[in-house]
């Protein structure tokens, strides 16, 4: 077992349910602090950042859902999970594998597990090992980011390609100065960036897990699918595609989903904070 202090965590004690905000890939919990100041002083909630190193990490699903068990330690449900892209793919899938902790989601743009899964089988993969070793290029990548010279360059391109790729409200300069205080710092910190590629090179058997588990049928608890319809201040044209495949899975998901799009690109939590916390409001007041 990870101890508590092997993932960095926000918690709140409160009222039930207890919010817990589900990071995307690669993004800090820092990101979620313009929806966190929207909640009710009273609402119970847990933001925390995946380790970079865990017993858990691997390439199974079971082992992402232990993980999150663990970060969670002593919070008693129920839950309302909040998933932001592939954090929306882990909160799904923590739904379905811990049915008697979690009353609801809200889905923030959550990743489209069908763009992604595999085509082998996830018990296939793991029984091979085939996904279990990163390749040059990540290690790479990790490498590069424990470059001490090279975090003034990253620390300016991760934040002004973040506003430019995934965000489309307010001024573009007023946006990246507004970043949530240290979300940089953690992205391009060599724990965040390891565990990132360690999510993304395992990101196909996960979601064909989640695919597979979708077989045994819908979820029965509320869910909310926002969806950032605008599209980013780099391809402004928005992605009816996206929200098409978005509104053809809610049936998969749950037998009471519904599909809310807003006027945000993918990193809603800074387009659209407002939106999202009215959604979790809803959601607790249903659950």
């Amino acid at each position: 077992m990870i101890s508590h202090e092997a993932s960095r965590r926000q918690v709140r004690a409160g009222k039930a349910p207890t919010v817990v905000f589900c990071n995307g890939l690669g993004m800090p919990l820092e990101l979620w602090q313009p929806v966190i100041d929207l909640l009710p002083a009273d609402r119970a909630f847990v933001a925390f950042d995946r380790p970079a190193h865990s017993p858990y990490t691997g390439e199974d699903l079971d082992s992402q859902l232990d993980e999150i068990d663990d970060v969670l330690g002593d919070v008693i449900g129920p839950l309302v999970l909040v998933g932001h892209s592939y954090g929306g793919v882990l909160a799904e899938a923590y739904a379905r594998h811990r049915p008697l902790r979690v009353c609801g989601l809200v889905l923030v743009d959550p990743a489209l597990p069908a763009d992604y899964a595999s085509d082998v089988p996830a018990a296939e993969v793991q029984a091979t090992g085939e996904a279990a070793e990163l390749p040059w290029w990540r290690n790479a990548a990790i490498r590069l980011s424990d470059v001490e010279g090279l975090r003034p360059l990253l620390t300016w391109l991760t934040s002004t390609s973040m506003v430019a790729t995934a965000t489309r409200q307010g001024d573009f300069t007023a946006t990246v100065e507004g970043l949530p205080a240290g979300a940089i710092e953690q992205i391009i910190s060599v724990g965040n960036v390891t565990r990132a590629m360690l999510d993304d090179h395992h990101l196909p058997t996960i979601c064909r897990a989640l695919l597979d588990d979708r077989e045994s049928g819908p979820l029965r608890i509320p869910v909310t699918v926002l969806v950032g319809a605008a599209g980013p201040r780099a391809w402004p044209t928005g992605q009816p595609g996206t929200t098409a495949k978005q509104r053809a899975q809610l049936a998969a998901i749950s037998t009471r989903a519904d599909l809310i799009e807003l006027p945000g690109a993918h990193l809603l939590m800074l387009d659209c904070p407002e939106d999202i916390a009215t959604a979790i409001g809803q959601i607790t007041a249903s659950a």
